[in-house]
């Protein structure tokens, strides 16, 4: 039991394996690809994957990202930065 939250080891696990499947899930295409699906989260993850400079860039500037309006914002900052190299 984590002596800070009270929570078992079991309900940890839930919660890690709960993560895993929904990181899973939004990178395989499972969230924001179907007609069904509002969520433009899917898309704009693709968007920031195809302005990153490599595979490492990506994952580093995604660990950063907290928030829907940090992934804008990173999609915006790549956008402008590709913009001014060119």
């Amino acid at each position: 039991m984590n002596k800070k939250t009270g929570e078992t080891l079991s309900q940890i696990i839930e919660q890690v394996k709960a993560k895993l499947n929904q990181a899973y899930f939004a990178f395989h295409g499972a969230y924001a690809d179907r007609p069904t699906s509002i969520s433009p989260i899917g898309r704009e993850l693709k968007e920031l994957r195809r302005q990153s400079a490599s595979l490492r860039d990506f994952l580093n500037t995604v660990a950063a990202i907290t928030s829907r309006q940090d992934l804008r914002d990173s999609i915006k900052s790549k956008s402008e930065r590709l913009e001014e190299s060119l």
